[in-house]
C-alpha cells in the first residue's frame, strides 16, 4: 500500500510539474492583490503602512505609502508614491516589505540603493 501511494504521489509530483494545466499564473506587477487581513499560516499580516513617509539610508524622503499589497507570489508589498527620485517623482513603486525598517523618528527606511528602487514594478494608472 506504500508503494502504491509513493508511485501516486510521484506521478502527482511529475504531471504538475511539466503540465501546462496546472502552470500557476502570476497577476501583472500593476496590479497589486490587496492584503489579506489574516493568513492561513497564522502568522500576522504586516502592518498596514498606508501614510507612511519612506527613506533612503541617508534620511531623504523617498515618498509616502498610498496603499499595502501583495506580489504575484504573495509577497506583501507597499505602494509607494514617489516625490524625490529624479524621473521617478509622480510615479507609484511597488516596495517589498520586507526592505523597510521602522525609523526611531517615524517612517520607514528602506534598504534598497537608488539603482534598485529604479528597477521596482511601477504601477500603471
Amino acid at each position: 500500500m506504500k508503494s502504491m501511494i509513493a508511485v501516486c504521489t510521484i506521478i502527482a509530483l511529475g504531471i504538475g510539474m511539466t503540465d501546462p494545466l496546472f502552470a500557476q499564473s502570476s497577476p501583472p506587477a500593476s496590479q497589486p492583490e490587496p492584503m489579506p487581513s489574516n493568513t492561513m499560516s497564522g502568522a500576522p499580516a504586516p502592518a498596514d503602512l498606508t501614510g507612511q513617509t519612506i527613506y533612503d539610508v541617508e534620511g531623504t524622503a523617498l515618498g509616502t505609502v498610498s496603499s499595502m499589497g501583495a506580489d504575484g507570489s504573495g509577497q506583501p508589498v507597499a505602494v509607494v508614491a514617489m516625490a524625490a527620485v529624479k524621473g521617478l517623482i509622480g510615479k507609484n513603486l511597488l516596495f517589498p516589505v520586507g526592505s523597510l525598517k521602522q525609523r526611531n523618528q517615524g517612517g520607514y527606511t528602506t534598504v534598497l540603493t537608488i539603482a534598485e528602487i529604479r528597477k521596482l514594478p511601477k504601477v500603471k494608472g
